[in-house]
């Protein structure tokens, strides 16, 4: 059988190595979330299982459509509960 093309490039091995999102310079993925999960765990935080579930959501104008950038996509925030966590410490 003879594999097309567009499929061996999605099984090609990306060598770049993969960028985290940022909130306030540290990695969401791999120090905020644990952090804030393990606070919650403690009682010293109470963050919606949402927020910490599912970090990204889409961004929302003014007049509650989303937001898209220059190029077309649609802007990503993170979750307002976390980001506001991450202000205060």
């Amino acid at each position: 059988m003879n594999t097309p093309n567009y499929i061996k490039s999605l099984l090609t091995p990306n060598t770049k190595k993969p960028q985290g999102r940022k909130v306030w310079s540290i990695d969401l993925e791999t120090v905020w979330i644990p952090f804030f999960t393990a606070t919650n765990t403690v009682g010293d935080t109470a963050i919606p299982s949402e927020a910490l579930g599912c970090p990204m959501r889409l961004a929302y104008d003014k007049t509650g459509a989303v937001r898209f950038s220059q190029t077309g996509r649609p802007v990503v925030r993170v979750a307002k509960e976390l980001s506001e966590k991450c202000q205060t410490c």
